[in-house]
């Protein structure tokens, strides 16, 4: 039955238009758009729906039922199809999206209040949505609405494609799986991530790690963005802007060229909708953490041609050390505009700001003697008069076409800047149990701006030859990367933790001599994936880049460029049944080692990564859940060698040479999706070897302490049915092996540990539900990085009310 609304159809429209013309004022300047009665009230009427899941027939004709809609579609082709039904209040468009979700069939308008449905073709490419057609084509590219924790196809390897058909291991976060574990930054969601480890920098910022190589590449919409586009405190985007993220491990020397064997990160943005959508959230946490959240979207023109979303949030929070104290406001704005039926401009900001009184590493000092010093985890070692403040503004604008239904181009342009004035202490030293000094707060000042500009523009498209359809990927990518900074120490102060006092004096003035350094990274990729067979696939590809690197470091210039280097990827895939595909693979990076110089004074040669890889994907239930198993083995050469003062001239006490080698093999599992009805869930395991194979040194030891031989992660979520259906229950754990860490003749270790999640949410009427998040439910005391000495977070517990329109 029709639900009357407090607004008139039109006010409501006029109200959306105003709303997002205000919220997104720094983006464009909008024009009153007058809006049609008749065309509100189409796109406005919202019904109230109780359809459970089941046959998909008897689902559509329930829908047609009470929406009053006709919806036509082959009785054959829609057999043996479920849908996961629909509950709530929603307006007809939306229902029927979600009523098609994981069904395998999409809904076409044919005229006013009039709908056909068609089986979805599945060729590796995501469906574009026109102004007439309902986006109900299961899971896509875009994860929101669609409860799912997995994703029906990844972007970052250009165009759109099916995860089977990535013959690498590539892992999601979708916006459920963000929503259900309450994941806020990049740091969160990668720590839910299978494979994926991490360490704590002195300046206490979060390096991840896969494989055990490091982690330095970050896409935005498939724009390389480089390292600093994953920044640390404040320097992060909010994960409210994003719709998932998606993770490659392994060498992706096609996508940038320079790196190491690693992965690569995509963040892909939530984008514009068709229809009005309003979300609003208030949070309360441990710790005196609060946050509020808002995220509007929808059209601004009566044809829907253009469409704008605004996301603004704002945290204030204390920490579990002492001290310590953060604030963080947040904007995102975007337009889409659609020039013509076949090209669509985007053009989007954000802004934020972080404000951190009483800020420092969060890193404690270790023993002496190697044993556990048993410090507090409250304890926190920051003087009253430390602080960090960072300011970030981006700005992006992209255009898609499509050429025809076989040919889609993309051009994007994504710049950042960061603006970031640090004032903390580090602690240098180790702590005599016996006394429980030997320690030094350090004070540390430094002042940075740093800036990124990418930019990437791609052909995909397919082709036929010999009575078969191949693939074909052309495109050419640039950054650019710049910092100027200025940083320096003054005078260590000792400290005793058994009469602490962190208020050391501040500094009048430090010396802070200023650096620059700029980097910029260019090159042209391709691919062909050529159908031999119909069920076997070669891929073949490659990307030739330069890369050139100039620095001024206090005074010390350090230049040096290459050129053509050359990164070539292949594969085959073998496609088993239309759900099952056996892949093997080969990648191929370089990394410059310009930090590291010679005797004579010249930088050393760039490093060389390949990657291995054997395994088999599955998509199954009509694409609601992927799985994957593979065997990988990594390799790196020619890394830097420290030689002894005695063969490095006078003027030069440090000086490298390249022989170095490391290897890293292991087996990655994941399941990913809906297990059952109602169920999902998201389980990966990871068994890691990684050794120095050549090293002056370490030859036979790990080259990575924070990478555990054994990484297991698994989260899920189960709504009930019947009476119980407004309540969705989960939770999950983080699993690990030990980890070791050598300083000095001293060997620090953390033993293996399991950290359990749990949450629960109810859903209190059509539009609003509260959710209940408990982290580390067992308090387990451990360190996160066995060499950074940080703690992991206790037990903590946050309250989320969340409200949809």
């Amino acid at each position: 039955m029709s639900r009357s609304n407090a607004l008139s159809p039109t006010s409501r429209s006029r109200l959306l238009s105003a709303t997002l013309r205000g919220a997104l004022c720094s983006v464009a300047v909008i024009p009153a758009l007058p809006t049609a009665q008749a065309w509100a009230q189409e796109a406005y009427a919202e019904y109230d729906f109780a359809i459970a899941s089941g046959p998909l027939e008897d689902a559509v004709a329930e829908y047609s039922r009470i929406a009053g809609v006709t919806v036509s579609f082959d009785p054959a082709a829609a057999r043996d199809r479920r849908s996961p039904g629909v509950n709530g209040h929603f307006r007809a468009s939306a229902a029927l999206d979600r009523l098609l979700m994981g069904s395998g069939m999409q809904a076409v308008r044919r005229g006013e209040k009039s709908y056909s449905l068609q089986v979805v073709e599945v060729d590796g490419s995501a469906i574009e949505l026109g102004v007439t057609t309902v986006s109900g084509t299961g899971l896509g590219g875009t994860t929101e609405g669609t409860g799912s924790y997995t994703t029906g196809t990844a972007s970052m390897l250009k165009g759109n494609t099916r995860l089977k058909d990535i013959p690498q291991s590539v892992s999601v976060i979708t916006r459920q799986q963000m929503q259900d574990q309450n994941v806020k930054t990049i740091d969160d969601a990668m720590m839910e991530t299978p494979g994926i480890s991490k360490s704590v920098t002195n300046a206490g910022n979060n390096v991840f790690l896969s494989r055990g190589f490091e982690i330095r590449n970050y896409q935005y919409d498939g724009i390389p963005m480089g390292y600093w586009a994953k920044g640390g405190f404040g320097k992060q985007a909010d994960m409210a802007m994003y719709d998932h993220i998606e993770v490659l491990r392994g060498a992706a020397g096609m996508l940038i060229g320079a790196g190491d064997p690693s992965g690569t990160v995509n963040l892909v943005r939530k984008r514009p909708t068709d229809d009005f959508r309003l979300g609003v959230a208030a949070q309360a946490g441990s710790w005196d953490d609060y946050r509020t959240e808002l995220d509007v979207s929808g059209p601004l023109s009566d044809d829907k041609r253009l469409r704008g979303r605004t996301v603004l949030s704002y945290e204030s929070k204390d920490y579990f050390y002492d001290g310590t104290h953060a604030e963080m406001p947040f904007f995102y704005g975007v337009l889409d505009f659609a020039l013509t039926e076949d090209t669509v401009v985007a053009a989007g900001l954000r802004y934020q700001r972080a404000w951190q009184p009483g800020i420092w590493a969060g890193n404690l000092p270790g023993s002496n003697n190697g044993t556990n010093l048993h410090l507090p985890r409250s304890t926190g070692l920051a003087p009253d008069w430390a602080r960090d403040r960072i300011e970030t503004y981006e700005f992006f604008v992209d255009v898609n076409h499509d050429f025809n239904e076989n040919w889609h181009g993309k051009v994007g342009v994504n710049h950042f800047q960061i603006e970031d004035d640090y004032r903390t202490v580090w602690v240098l030293g180790s702590v005599a149990p016996s006394t429980m000094t030997g320690a030094r707060l350090t004070p540390y000042y430094s002042q940075d701006t740093t800036r990124a500009t990418g930019v990437d523009a791609n052909l995909t498209g397919s082709f036929e030859a010999f009575g078969l359809e191949h693939k074909l990927i052309i495109g050419a990518n640039y950054l650019k990367e710049s910092e100027h900074y200025a940083q320096g120490y003054g005078p260590g102060f000792a400290i005793n933790f058994n009469d602490l006092d962190t208020n050391v004096p501040k500094p009048a003035t430090i010396n802070m001599p200023s650096s620059t350094g700029e980097t910029i990274n260019k090159g042209i990729y391709g691919s062909v994936n050529l159908q031999l067979a119909e069920p076997l696939h070669l891929v073949l590809g490659g990307r030739v880049s330069e890369y050139s690197y100039d620095e001024v470091y206090e005074g010390d210039p350090t230049s040096a460029q290459e050129n053509g280097q050359v990164t070539p990827y292949a594969a085959l895939l073998y496609d088993l049944t239309p759900e099952w595909t056996l892949y093997t693979s080969y990648t191929d990076i370089f990394n410059p080692q310009y930090n590291y110089k010679s005797a004579s004074g010249g930088a050393l040669k760039p490093t060389t990564g390949y990657n291995y890889e054997v395994g088999i994907k599955g998509e199954l239930f009509d694409g609601r859940l992927n799985t994957s198993l593979a065997v990988f083995y990594t390799r790196q050469k020619d890394r830097a060698q420290k030689l002894d003062e005695t063969e490095c001239p006078a003027n030069r006490p440090n000086c490298y040479t390249v022989g170095g080698e490391v290897e890293s093999k292991g087996i990655e599992m994941q399941v990913s999706g809906e297990i059952l009805e109602r169920w999902q869930g998201s389980v990966g395991y990871t068994y890691n070897r990684q050794v120095y194979v050549k090293d002056i040194s370490a030859s036979g030891r790990n080259f990575s302490d924070s990478t555990p031989k054994h990484l297991f992660r698994a989260y899920t979520s189960y709504q009930f049915a019947g009476p119980l259906e407004r309540l969705t229950i989960g939770g999950g754990m983080t699993a690990q092996s030990d980890t070791y860490y050598l300083s000095g003749p001293y060997s620090y270790e953390q033993n293996g540990y399991a950290i359990w999640d749990t949450f629960a949410r109810y859903q209190l009427d059509n539009h609003w539900s509260v959710q209940l998040n408990a982290n580390n439910i067992f308090d387990r005391e451990y360190y996160e990085d066995q060499g950074g000495r940080r703690y992991g977070t206790p037990r903590n517990y946050t309250v989320t009310l969340r409200g949809s329109f």
